[in-house]
C-alpha cells in the first residue's frame, strides 16, 4: 500500500472516530444533509477537517465517502438538505461522484476493494445491549423459580432453606440422591456462607451453584467396578449408571427427575421399565440431540461443510437442505421404528422449494420442509415402440 492510501484510509477512520464522539446534535443535521448516490457520498468539509485536525483533501473526503456510504446508504432516503432556523444556508460541501483509486487492485487492497466488500454486509455490524438502566430486582424467571424451592421468611429460615435448594441442585447435577445429610451438602453449605456473608442470601445460593457445577462428578461420569473383580470380567452396572448413559445417549444431557427417581429405586433393572423410559425419552423433544449427533457422526452429514463441488448450482441453501432432509429422514425412521433401508429406498423425502427444484420436483414453495412421497412415472414417447427407451418423471405429493 503507498503512501497515500495509508494517508487516506488514516483519515477515514478519524473521521468515523469523529462522528463517533461528537454530540449527536452536532452531527445529525451533518449526516443527514449527506446526500448519498450510487457510489458517492457529499459529507460537510467541517466534519472533515475536524476529524483529521487539517483543511480536508479531496483525497480524505473521497476515502471517507468511500467506507461510510453503504452504511449510511441502507437507511437514507430521500436527502433533503436540513437548515437551521435562521440559517442563510446550508454548511459548504465537496461534492464526490467517483470513488479513489490511488491503490491498484493487482498490487494492494484499494479503496474499491474495501467498497465491494462493505457494500455486500452493509448495515449493523456490531450491537450493544446496554441495560436494565433501572433495576428493582433480579426478576422472576422460570429458572430462578426453579433454583428457589423456598424462600427464607426470616434470617434464622435462610440455612434451612440453603440445604434444601443446594440439595435439589446437587442430586440433579451429580446425577444421584444427594439428601441433606450427605457430606457434599456441607461442602456446599460453607461456600453458601462465604456468598451470603459479602452479600446475602441470593449471593449464597449462587456461590454454592458455582461449587456445583465445578465439582469433578457434575463434569465427568463415573463408573466404579466393583471390589474384587477380576480383569475383562463382566459386571452389570448400577442403576444410577445406567440412567446417565441412557440420558446421555439420547439426549445429550442430565437425567431427568423421572429417569433419576426410578434408577434410585432400582426399578431401571427392570426390562419393561427400560423400555417404557427409553421410549418417554425418544417422544421428548430432547431425543433431538440423538439425531443431529447421530446422523452427523455415521452419516457424516458434518462433512458437508467442506464439501465444494465444482457447480454453480451449489450453494449454502442447497448445502442446508441436503443436511436438513437426511436429519428429517434419519428421524422418521427413529421414531416410526421404520427399516433402516429406508434410507435407501425410501418412498418419501422431505424438501423445501430449493432442494424440490434441484430434485425437479415441481409444485414446492417456500423454505419449510415438508414430507412429500416421491413416485417416478414413466411415459414412452408417442412414435416407440414398447422396448423403447423409458423415460421417468418425479411427481411429489406432500403429506
Amino acid at each position: 500500500m503507498n503512501t497515500r492510501c495509508a494517508v487516506a484510509m488514516s483519515a477515514a477512520a478519524a473521521v468515523i472516530t469523529v462522528l463517533a464522539a461528537v454530540p449527536i446534535t452536532a452531527t445529525a443535521s451533518a449526516i443527514m444533509s449527506a446526500t448519498v448516490s450510487a457510489r458517492a457520498l457529499v459529507i460537510p468539509e467541517e466534519i472533515i477537517t475536524r476529524a483529521i485536525g487539517r483543511p480536508a483533501t479531496s483525497m480524505a473526503i473521497t476515502t471517507v465517502a468511500t467506507q461510510i456510504a453503504p452504511a449510511i446508504r441502507k437507511n437514507a432516503g430521500p436527502a433533503t438538505p436540513a437548515r437551521r432556523s435562521g440559517a442563510a444556508r446550508a454548511p459548504s460541501t465537496r461534492s464526490i461522484h467517483r470513488p479513489y483509486t490511488c491503490c491498484s487492485r493487482a498490487n494492494a487492497r484499494g479503496v474499491d476493494d474495501l467498497f465491494s466488500e462493505l457494500a455486500n454486509t452493509a448495515g449493523v455490524q456490531s450491537l450493544a445491549i446496554n441495560g436494565p438502566l433501572n433495576p428493582t430486582g433480579p426478576g422472576d424467571t422460570p429458572s430462578r423459580r426453579r433454583i428457589f424451592s423456598c424462600r427464607p421468611a426470616t434470617p434464622a429460615d435462610e440455612v434451612p432453606c440453603a440445604r434444601q435448594i443446594v440439595s435439589a441442585l446437587a442430586t440433579r447435577a451429580l446425577r444421584k440422591p444427594v439428601n441433606e445429610n450427605d457430606p457434599t451438602i456441607e461442602t456446599l453449605l460453607g461456600f453458601f456462607e462465604s456468598g451470603r456473608k459479602l452479600r446475602g442470601f441470593e449471593s449464597g445460593i449462587q456461590y454454592a451453584l458455582a461449587r456445583v457445577l465445578v465439582d469433578p462428578q457434575f463434569i465427568y461420569r463415573f463408573e466404579r467396578a466393583p471390589t474384587g473383580l477380576r480383569a475383562g470380567a463382566v459386571y452389570r452396572i448400577s442403576d444410577l449408571e445406567l440412567a446417565s448413559r441412557l440420558s446421555f445417549f439420547l439426549w445429550s444431557s442430565i437425567p431427568d427427575e423421572e429417569l433419576l427417581g426410578l434408577a434410585a429405586k432400582g426399578r431401571l433393572a427392570d426390562p419393561t421399565v427400560l423400555e417404557q423410559q427409553t421410549r418417554r425419552m425418544l417422544s421428548d423433544a430432547r431425543a433431538r440431540a440423538l439425531i443431529d449427533n447421530l446422523a452427523g457422526q455415521w452419516l457424516q452429514l458434518r462433512q458437508l461443510d467442506d464439501v465444494a463441488p465444482g457447480t454453480k448450482e451449489f450453494d449454502g441453501s442447497l448445502r442446508y437442505a441436503f443436511r436438513r432432509e437426511t436429519e428429517l429422514l434419519f428421524e422418521t425412521i427413529v421414531r416410526d421404528d421404520r427399516s433402516i433401508l429406508d434410507l435407501i429406498d425410501a418412498d418419501f423425502t422431505y424438501v423445501d422449494e430449493r432442494l424440490a427444484r434441484h430434485y425437479g420436483i415441481p409444485n414446492i414453495r417456500g423454505s419449510r420442509f415438508r414430507n412429500c412421497v416421491v413416485r417416478v412415472s414413466s411415459t414412452a414417447s408417442p412414435d416407440s415402440s414398447a422396448s423403447s427407451s423409458v423415460k421417468g418423471k418425479l411427481r411429489a405429493d406432500a403429506i
